[in-house]
């Protein structure tokens, strides 16, 4: 799979959970490629969060996320480590509905504080 660019989260959501069916079976609890039988990797990709009223200008608040980008590194090139969301206007999405985002990857590349012993 490749970094999508202006697309909502719900798109995002959609498209790589397509990729997930079509590209990836289960073995032994670890995705594996279908066509060739590799350890599908992740890339966390650094996703800004844009307005879409300003067509396909990529304009936004200067928020980025970090999503995970599926892929076979056998199969396929490396995803780019930046991309774009693009909400629809008069969507309230909050950085708070991003850290909540889950998938069949786990919990999203979102930054974690350190601690001791971290």
């Amino acid at each position: 799979m490749q970094t999508p660019q202006r697309v909502s989260l719900q798109e995002f959501s959609a498209i790589r959970m397509s990729w997930i069916v079509e590209h990836c079976r289960d073995q032994d609890g670890f995705q594996v490629c279908r066509k060739c039988g590799g350890n599908v990797e992740v890339v966390g990709a650094y996703m800004s969060l844009h307005d879409p009223r300003f067509a396909d200008a990529c304009v936004g608040s200067g928020k980025v996320v970090r999503l995970a980008i599926p892929f076979c590194h056998r199969c396929e090139a490396k995803p780019a480590e930046q991309g774009c969301i693009h909400e629809p206007a008069g969507a309230h999405l909050w950085t708070s509905d991003l850290d909540n985002y889950q998938d069949v990857f786990g919990t999203p590349f979102s930054p974690r504080k350190k601690g001791k012993g971290a």
